[in-house]
């Protein structure tokens, strides 16, 4: 307990049994042993110590045990309240109840079964972050996965949380996550039959990142979080997420286009809710069909032709880029432009403008289609590209550029679409300099695609 009348209470080590650092010099099992503090609840000046901004007035090493990270600890039906780092480290956790744990309720441990985290806190302090399961690791050793695949790596393998239940007292707490020094392989790792539930959403977001592979996510729920496969992070080997209910998923290192298959495979079974947000850059354009297509011929390019505002019109752009009249469809025939974008022909006013784009010269970078009459109808023309959406190719005598990502509307009431990320590789293609666009002489070729 934090004795106020101790001078030295903030500075002294709190841990309860002392351990040593060297590797496995220790094996201890607590079977139905229940361990309580007041280390975080105690109040300075009227304050909860976990309410303090200042990292510097809490209890030091405020654990169960001194050093867990590199020993044997086993802990069985067991309650604790108020530690720092919960069970961390842990060879197992199983039937035990952890109450308003300060940081992390059991990081690093190898397998938590059939336990839960109550009340817990998230700090106060800027420099303190909380979760309820983080797996990390830091010496780094040659490592070779299932795949056959070296690497120089910090290897986190074989970890088991299931059956687990959190509840946050205070804001969203991060459910999981796989970061940490950036230099961990994850592998064989499973989180199953797990729920979160909270009072707040705040920034409660799991995340799987880094370098991974055989990671199964399977009925998970949390009532105000999310999970995302990070963009910075890579798949390896086979990953399943299936019964999975959150406030949002994402994957940001797969591309709809190109679903990894076979060994590499990104699973999804039974239910997925909201459906799994796939944004990572595409890296080849096999499976996109060419829906429409048109060429700005090289007489439409002239002296004063600028690719800023952009119209449907036959004649030489003055100031603007006039795109022609006339589009090809799937099955070969002509139609007006207009009506690729499901407008209407006969009423549509070549003065009207069509679109714009980023900059007058340098890197194209994006496009903005202006062309439609209310949100609504924007909605139903990127809804009949179906689930992939649309995807824009751009060819000229200096090479392509492909959208990075597939049309979408702009947030809030507008009824605006971006085309967005011409500059940035996707598909193989290279950046376009809009002044080279305008002197090509095959003209500019547009296509718009889908699956």
């Amino acid at each position: 307990m934090v004795n106020f009348d101790d001078p030295d209470a903030f500075d002294k080590a709190n841990a309860g049994i002392y351990t040593e650092d060297d590797p496995h010099t220790t094996r201890w099992w607590f079977d139905g042993c229940r361990t309580e503090s007041n280390w975080f609840s105690a109040e300075l000046d009227g304050t909860p110590l976990w309410k303090l901004t200042d990292d510097d007035k809490l209890p030091k090493s405020t654990s169960i045990v001194r050093n867990v990270y590199n020993q044997q600890i086993f802990y069985t039906n067991c309650f604790d309240s108020e530690s720092y780092n919960g069970y961390g480290n842990a060879r197992l956790i199983r039937g035990c109840r952890i109450d308003r744990n300060y940081q992390d309720v059991a990081s690093n441990a190898h397998a938590m079964i059939n336990s839960s985290a109550t009340r817990k806190l998230n700090p106060y302090a800027s420099s303190r972050h909380s979760d309820h399961f983080q797996l990390y690791a830091g010496t780094t050793d040659k490592f070779i996965n299932t795949q056959g695949e070296e690497f120089e790596a910090a290897p986190v393998m074989n970890k088991l949380l299931y059956g687990y239940t959190g509840h946050d007292e205070y804001q969203y707490v991060q459910q999981f996550g796989f970061f940490g020094t950036g230099k961990e392989y994850y592998s064989d790792i499973a989180h199953v039959k797990c729920r979160w539930t909270g009072v707040q959403s705040e920034g409660g977001i799991a995340q799987i990142g880094i370098k991974y592979d055989h990671i199964l996510n399977i009925d998970l729920e949390s009532e105000n979080g999310g999970l995302t496969y990070r963009s910075d992070g890579k798949q390896y080997g086979p990953c399943l997420i299936a019964d999975v209910k959150m406030q949002s998923l994402s994957n940001g290192t797969i591309s709809p286009l190109n679903m990894p298959e076979g060994a590499n495979e990104f699973r999804e079974r039974g239910m997925i809710s909201p459906p799994m947000k796939y944004s990572g850059t595409p890296t080849d354009d096999t499976n996109l069909k060419t829906e429409y297509s048109w060429t700005v011929s090289p007489e439409l390019l002239g002296e004063d032709t600028k690719f800023g505002n952009l119209y449907i019109k036959d004649s030489v752009g003055e100031g603007s880029l006039s795109l022609g009249t006339k589009a090809t469809n799937v099955n070969g025939k002509e139609i007006h432009l207009a009506e690729v974008f499901g407008l209407d022909a006969d009423s549509w006013n070549e003065g009207w403008r069509f679109a714009y784009s980023n900059a007058p010269s340098g890197q194209l970078g994006h496009i903005t289609l202006t062309c439609f009459p209310t949100r609504k109808s924007a909605t139903q023309w990127l809804e009949s590209a179906g689930e992939s959406g649309w995807w824009m190719k751009i060819t000229t005598d200096k090479g392509f550029a492909y959208t990075k990502v597939e049309a979408k509307l702009r947030g809030g009431s507008s009824k605006f679409v971006n085309l967005s990320s011409f500059n940035m590789e996707s598909l193989g293609g290279t950046p376009l300099e809009i002044d080279e666009m305008i002197k090509s002489k095959t003209g500019i070729t547009f296509e718009l695609k889908k699956l």
